[in-house]
């Protein structure tokens, strides 16, 4: 068997620096007849290969005749590489398998060496705490370092403070009070300002009664009340003094103050 077949480096996939190869000179050496992109996009399906765990990928920029263009390169490791390998299922694919199974062995008969004199236990300490310094550093960079998982955070952080806001009103609610609970500094809420998203929303119509859809669902009730007429409707003889006028007040049930949350935070934006 020929010596380096392929070209086997150390690189990082995941927080791992691992010996893996280039897909792309592996497909070559298999002598696929299929495009590289969908064989690879293929096998990574069919075989639930993982990114960050068996392969990761990067665009690389190829000089053409004229002018350049972006190539998807795939790095996967050994065991990806065996794999993809054996289910190619051809003599090509047989033969790198056996060349990836020598390798493996000699890499791991090179780690199991102990140090035979004071330099080589010496490097090899600094080999292995440069590996720990920088696992230590890919940490902190995904702890503090990334954005957006900071802003999933607050985002979540806002649910859990939501959720246990609803915790404490298993019963329904009217508006003006759910608009009370919900308010923030950034996403200040009053009642009317609530009507007035869930109308535009098509959730509540022009007399800020819900939709027939809505109570359906159970996101909202409605209680039938009375109430004492005012001085205006009385001089204007819409009913008398003595006389209770009735009317429907609308709640929101504890599956509709998730409803209506969501809905709220996606109209301003947030």
């Amino acid at each position: 068997m020929e010596n380096n077949l392929i070209i086997i480096s150390k690189n990082k996939i995941g927080l791992e620096e691992v010996n893996s190869v280039n897909a792309r000179e592996l497909h070559k050496y298999l002598e696929s007849k299929r495009q590289f992109g969908n064989w690879i996009n293929e096998r990574i399906v069919n075989y639930d290969f993982k990114i960050n765990v068996d392969y990761c990928s990067y665009n690389k920029n190829v000089k053409r005749a004229i002018g350049s263009s972006v190539q998807k390169e795939y790095i996967i490791t050994l065991d990806m590489a065996k794999e993809l390998a054996m289910v190619e299922n051809n003599e090509k694919g047989r033969e790198i398998r056996k060349y990836f199974i020598e390798i493996e062995k000699k890499y791991k008969l090179e780690q199991h060496k102990l140090p035979e004199n004071y330099i080589e236990a010496l490097e090899a300490l600094v080999v292995s705490e440069k590996v720990k310094l920088q696992l230590e550093k890919d940490v902190k960079l995904l702890e503090y370092s990334n954005e957006e998982k900071n802003k999933l955070i607050e985002y979540q952080a806002e649910y859990v403070d939501f959720a246990k806001t609803i915790k404490a009103t298993i019963n329904a609610i009217t508006f003006e009070k759910f608009a009370k609970l919900i308010s923030k500094p950034k996403l200040n809420c009053g009642r009317n300002r609530l009507y007035k998203a869930m109308r535009e929303l098509k959730i509540l119509q022009y007399n800020n009664i819900p939709y027939q859809d809505y109570i359906d669902r159970s996101y909202f009730e409605l209680i039938e009340k009375f109430r004492e007429p005012n001085d205006i409707e009385i001089k204007n003889n819409k009913c008398k003094k003595d006389e209770k006028i009735n009317y429907l007040q609308v709640m929101i049930t504890s599956k509709g103050q998730k409803y209506v949350y969501d809905r709220w935070v996606k109209y301003n934006g947030k």
